[in-house]
C-alpha cells in the first residue's frame, strides 16, 4: 500500500514529465482528429459522385425535373461547404499545435526547437502549390453551370429560386475559402 502511494506522489521532477506526457497525448488526439477530417473529406467527394450517378439514373423517370436538379445542386454545394469545414478544422488543429501547444511544451522543456512543419512548408512551397485552397469555388460553379444548362430549355419561375439559393451557397464557399487562406497565412507567418 505504501509503495503504491509513493509511486503516485507528485514530486517537483515528476510534474514536468507528466505535463509533457499530457501534451503529447493531446497532440496524438489532435492528429487522430486531423486524420478523421481527411477521411471525411474523401468520403464527401465519393458521395458527390454517387449523387451524380443517382441523378443520371433517375433523370428519365422523374416527373418534376426542376426539383431534382435544384435539390441535387444544393446537396452538392452543401457537401462542398462541408469539405471546406473539414479543411478549416485541419488548419485550426495545425495552428493550435504549432502555436499554443508548442508554447506550453516550451515552458516545461525550456527548448522550443520542435514542431516546425508549417514554417518548413512555407519555405519550400510556391504560391501555386496552395492554389487548391481556391479550388472549391470551381466545382461549385461547375455544379451551378450544369444545373442551369439542364434547366435552360425549360426555365421556369422556380428555377430563379434554385439559382439564387445556389449563388448564396457559392458566395459562402468563396468567403470560406478566403477565411481558410487567412488561417493558413497565420500558420506560415511568424508568431506575433
Amino acid at each position: 500500500m505504501e509503495s503504491e502511494q509513493a509511486a503516485t506522489e507528485l514530486t517537483p521532477t515528476s510534474i514536468p514529465q507528466l505535463l509533457v506526457q499530457l501534451h503529447i497525448a493531446e497532440y496524438a488526439s489532435l492528429l487522430n482528429r486531423f486524420t478523421y477530417m481527411d477521411g471525411f473529406s474523401i468520403a464527401v467527394w465519393t458521395i458527390l459522385g454517387a449523387l451524380a450517378t443517382i441523378v443520371a439514373l433517375t433523370w428519365q423517370n422523374v416527373a418534376h425535373k426542376p426539383l431534382l436538379v435544384w435539390l441535387a445542386t444544393w446537396a452538392a454545394l452543401v457537401m462542398i461547404l462541408q469539405v471546406l469545414g473539414f479543411m478549416r478544422v485541419q488548419y485550426t488543429i495545425t495552428l493550435y499545435i504549432e502555436r499554443d501547444l508548442r508554447r506550453r511544451l516550451q515552458q516545461v522543456l525550456g527548448n522550443g526547437d520542435f514542431w516546425h512543419f508549417s514554417k518548413f512548408v512555407a519555405k519550400i512551397q510556391s504560391p501555386l502549390e496552395t492554389a487548391w485552397e481556391w479550388g472549391l469555388p470551381l466545382p461549385s460553379a461547375a455544379v451551378l453551370g450544369l444545373a442551369c444548362w439542364l434547366r435552360c430549355a425549360d426555365w421556369k419561375r422556380e428555377d430563379y429560386l434554385g439559382a439564387a439559393v445556389s449563388l448564396i451557397l457559392i458566395i459562402s464557399i468563396i468567403r470560406g475559402c478566403a477565411g481558410l487562406h487567412k488561417l493558413r497565412t497565420r500558420m506560415t507567418c511568424p508568431q506575433k
